[in-house]
């Protein structure tokens, strides 16, 4: 698996952002209010790995309401959550720091949405009551507010609110970052690390607001919930500034080279952030490898399959590049194989498909996994069978250099081919998923699960680490 760095990185980075702030803190004046002049460093970070827990050492810890764990930017499993738009949120208690009252402040989040809200906005973070000045919230505007897209905040009830530019858009990772100055009372939108607008006269939050913080809805609405993926969200007690943001931006946004992510929990969605999203003909939800059920797409074998538009990325010309799926197969195709992914037109070097070698294949009788530009070349092959019925992480890495090939079978090398051609870039068909387009044969008929594409050779370590933190153990 790809080492997670980007945690560590954040923790290390508010961790100076600390130190900062301690060493640049005014000292406090006589008949200036203590709780006003307290925590200038960061309040609250929610890494959102599996749990609510606050990193940041003061105890704001989130209760979580119907949060589903999801993928992060970086592909890695469960290190988000998905918000689904309904009932999902989670709560804080009350603090006095989280007020944010006389004081400046920063509130940064890497956001993914589905949907922007029906109604007014989506919401990240929200503590108020009802009333003006009642309190702080923070979202994304939906379709109901006088644009649909940017970045909002407002202290509520009619005062003065400021309102982003930029359009956060669906189905991409943002990092989402608002900066407020007490002492001019001025507040920016950043998105992805660059200013995207400054408001004036944004009144400070009611320091007397007692109300619980809300992540993902709104309360005492009880709507504006938000419908996406939400992960390290952070309330700092201090303004960052432009290069700070810019900075956290830069060390912490996705640059593991994944080119698609397909998760197959019931939709074509790609969640890579490049938008590789797949249609869908003839599938239906099966359990995936940890029971969940609708976690994986199950493919008949007659013709059931996904499509995915050209994209240059897809064509893996000139490239590294790293396969990796789950499946669980039901029956070997009866021709030559059991297509995975397929993106070729007939000919010589007509593009690239990776699948299951079938009954026509002349193996010697083992089904293994199968690589190859098509139409004659020298193609890839494993030597170890997979089997009917169960879920195995079937991976294969290509080096561009020494034009090589390596196989993995649940983490394992397989087999090591040479003398394979890179996949030629001028092939602009499509990605198919579960059936050979050129041919209109080879169909998949089993699961599938957890599909990746990588522009870049895992290494064996990776592989196997990858394999270790995704299997689920369960069969049915």
């Amino acid at each position: 698996m790809l080492p997670n760095l980007t945690k560590s990185t954040i923790c290390l980075f508010y961790s100076i952002l600390i130190l900062l702030s301690v060493g640049c803190e005014k000292k406090e004046e006589p008949g200036d209010d203590p709780e006003e002049s307290t925590n200038k460093g960061l309040i609250a970070y929610w890494k959102f790995d599996g749990n609510g827990k606050d990193s940041s050492a003061n105890k704001n810890d989130a209760t979580l309401k119907n949060l589903t764990p999801t993928p992060d930017r970086f592909g890695k499993p469960d290190k988000a959550f998905y918000f689904n738009g309904i009932d999902s949120y989670a709560s804080v208690q009350d603090n006095k720091d989280l007020r944010l009252s006389k004081t400046d402040f920063t509130l940064n989040a890497w956001v993914r949405m589905d949907s922007y809200n029906a109604s007014f906005g989506s919401n990240i973070l929200s503590k108020h009551i009802a009333g003006m000045n009642n309190g702080w919230g923070w979202s994304v505007c939906g379709y109901a507010s006088p644009v649909t897209g940017p970045g909002f905040y407002g202290p509520g009830g009619g005062s003065i609110n400021a309102v982003g530019k930029k359009v956060v858009s669906l189905n991409d990772w943002h990092m989402l970052t608002t900066v407020y100055e007490l002492s001019t009372k001025k507040l920016s939108i950043y998105l992805d690390g660059e200013l995207d607008t400054t408001a004036s006269n944004i009144a400070a939050p009611n320091k007397e607001i007692t109300a619980m913080l809300f992540i993902g809805k709104d309360e005492p609405t009880n709507k504006y919930y938000f419908k996406g993926a939400l992960d390290d969200i952070s309330i700092h007690g201090n303004a960052l500034n432009a290069q700070q943001i810019k900075t956290l931006y830069l060390s912490n946004k996705s640059d593991n080279k994944l080119i698609a992510y397909w998760p197959m929990d019931g939709d074509g969605k790609d969640i890579s952030g490049n938008g590789n999203h797949a249609t869908l003909f003839n599938l239906t939800h099966t359990r995936d490898r940890s029971c969940n059920i609708g976690g994986a797409l199950f493919f008949n074998g007659v013709d059931g399959y996904a499509t995915v538009a050209d994209k240059i990325s897809l064509r893996l010309n000139n490239t590294d590049f790293t396969l990796n799926t789950w499946i669980k197969m039901q029956t070997y195709n009866t021709s030559y194989g059991s297509v995975i992914l397929s993106k070729r037109i007939a000919g010589i070097n007509s593009g690239w498909s990776w699948g299951v070698a079938g009954y026509f294949s002349n193996f010697s009788g083992v089904y293994s996994t199968t690589f190859g530009p098509g139409g004659g070349n020298v193609n890839a092959l494993g030597t170890t069978t997979i089997p009917l019925n169960s879920w195995h992480m079937i991976t294969s890495v290509y080096n561009v250099v020494n034009k090589s090939l390596a196989i993995y079978v649940d983490g394992e090398l397989d087999n090591i081919s040479y003398g394979l051609m890179t996949p030629n870039e001028a092939i602009t068909s499509a990605l198919y998923i579960g059936k050979d387009e050129a041919t209109g044969i080879y169909y998949m008929h089993g699961a599938l699960d957890d599909i990746r594409i990588y522009g870049k050779a895992l290494s064996v370590d990776e592989v196997k680490s990858f394999y270790t933190s995704t299997k689920g153990g369960c069969e049915m």
